[in-house]
């Protein structure tokens, strides 16, 4: 994902701030009235603590919500769960590549490890289907490179559906 993608213009990130804004300025001319004993004191603190609050919190709110968005539970790798539940696969990929689990074993080996049939064979690499999740569509693979009988490196790539 490119950053301009997720790049805001100045008049995006008013209108983002504004409901924001309008919310807190409610709540703290709530909360004034119970601080400060002069309505001016009450406008000024509300309105000041606003401006310096309001935009925080929503590229706050922002970030939080992009991070749900994306966010993908991981797992360590279980042969049990890795053949029950095909769809969720992708889960458990990061733990087999940092681990190495499936490197340098034989491909014979590997089908018993991790069963199922490649989307793509060739000579030189062998691409699984993992699943979808983890974000908006993001479809898993898992991409073996195979060295004559035995597989080399591993890894774990994802791309929008």
């Amino acid at each position: 994902m490119k950053y301009t993608e997720w790049s805001r213009t100045a008049e995006e990130w008013l209108m983002l701030t504004t409901p924001v804004a309008l919310l807190m300025y409610y709540i703290l001319s709530k909360l004034s009235r119970k601080i400060f004993q002069l309505q001016r004191e009450q406008i000024v603190f509300s309105l000041v603590a606003t401006i310096v609050i309001a935009p925080a919190l929503t590229v706050g709110l922002f970030f939080a919500a992009l991070g749900l968005t994306f966010y993908e539970p991981q797992k360590e790798f279980d042969q049990k769960a890795w053949s029950k539940d095909a769809l969720h696969r992708f889960r458990m990929a990061d733990d087999l590549v940092e681990k190495k689990t499936i490197e340098g074993v034989d491909t014979t080996q590997l089908k018993t490890i991790i069963g199922g049939k490649p989307i793509t064979k060739t000579d030189t690499l062998w691409i699984y289907y993992i699943g979808t999740g983890g974000g908006v569509f993001l479809d898993h693979f898992l991409n073996i490179k195979i060295k004559g009988a035995k597989t080399g490196s591993v890894s774990h790539t994802a791309h929008e559906g």
